[in-house]
């Protein structure tokens, strides 16, 4: 199950009421009756998406994303964000939330390259973008600038700023808060910090403060880590692969630092297959893009990795008996779907392949 910390909800709660719609008519509205009182209590991410189209709907505003972005206070981040806050420069900063964002949520990954360009913040592409996922996917870097600007002290205009969706009806705001005309359509969603500012000196740089924080950080991460099974992180990289169509067993064996054959084993031992993996992952990201209407259902068959159109209906239908175009008439756009009884774990039992 994907996760993130109920303190990123509850910036989306303070946003929403920055706006005048006060918590209670925000998660009304979301079906969600209260958040956990630890901020650093996690939420699975559909009930964070919830929120998010429900404050969307309330305030009806393409910039909405940024102010949630400028509502997440660095020490929201936890351990990850004060050792962020005593790193030496920008760059180090950056370098230490890629490391441990895990501890944050299990969801929003993002990477980072050095170029002669500068510092290049991005994030992985997962196939089309519903409304609430393009938002989230702004409310993230935006975060990553606020959060440079803060660590930085300075108003720090990024080089470049670009997103893969369509541009939304208005971009007034985005345009205030970035400084610079962000991209869209492109093949990442990104922001590009100069080489002068990447090694901009933190306001609160303080080297033993930071080694310290580095080893309770660590210590947390594996802490984090160790609970984490096989299945989830097969999940993890299946639907990273999926949309690429680069999805075999050895694909995901390679990138788990397995053989094929171990992988099925460790697979079979935690009640489960390669081949029931992926078509889990495959029922999650069919749901999200069948509530892009006017995603064909062609298109979506060619990013979940089947053949062709014929071969995801048969399997749809096997997994909910409904084929995709009745399943998405008959479904409201929020609607969380729940994982078909066909697609369950059971011990020992795989499904048959597509």
């Amino acid at each position: 199950m994907s996760w993130i910390r109920s303190a990123a909800t509850r910036a989306v709660l303070a946003a929403a009421r920055s706006r005048g719609h006060g918590p209670d008519q925000v998660l009304a509205l979301a079906g969600v009756g209260t958040l956990p009182e630890d901020p650093w209590a996690t939420i699975p991410l559909t009930v964070h998406f919830g929120v998010i189209g429900a404050a969307l709907a309330l305030v009806k505003d393409p910039g909405f994303p940024i102010d949630m972005a400028e509502h997440v206070a660095i020490d929201a981040y936890d351990v990850m964000g004060f050792a962020t806050r005593s790193a030496p420069n920008l760059s180090a900063a950056v370098l230490v939330a890629r490391r441990y964002q895990s501890l944050y949520t299990n969801s929003s990954v993002f990477e980072i390259d050095h170029d002669p360009r500068g510092l290049r913040v991005w994030m992985r592409p997962s196939g089309p973008l519903p409304l609430v996922a393009r938002c989230a996917t702004e409310c993230v870097i935006a975060q990553i600038t606020h959060m440079a600007r803060t660590l930085a002290g300075a108003h720090l205009i990024p080089r470049a700023v670009a997103f893969r969706h369509p541009c939304p009806r208005s971009v007034e705001r985005h345009l205030r808060f970035f400084g610079v005309e962000p991209q869209w359509d492109q093949p990442f969603a990104e922001v590009l910090f100069s080489p002068e500012d990447a090694v901009r000196p933190v306001v609160h740089a303080d080297p033993s403060l930071h080694s310290f924080l580095l080893r309770a950080a660590e210590a947390a991460l594996l802490e984090h880590r160790s609970p984490i099974s096989i299945v989830e992180e097969a999940r993890r990289i299946a639907s990273e692969l999926i949309p690429s169509g680069r999805l075999d067993i050895e694909a995901m064996a390679a990138r788990l630092g397995l053989t094929s054959r171990t992988l099925r084993r460790r697979l079979v031992e935690s009640g489960t297959s390669y081949l029931q993996v992926r078509d889990q992952v495959r029922w999650d990201l069919a749901v999200q893009y069948l509530s892009e209407r006017d995603l064909p259902i062609a298109e979506i068959a060619f990013l979940l990795g089947f053949a062709d159109e014929r071969a995801f209906r048969r399997s749809f239908q096997r997994w909910t008996g409904r084929s995709p175009a009745q399943f998405r008439a008959g479904r409201a756009p929020a609607a969380e779907a729940p994982l078909p009884a066909s697609l369950a774990p059971h011990r020992g039992r795989s499904p048959n392949p597509s």
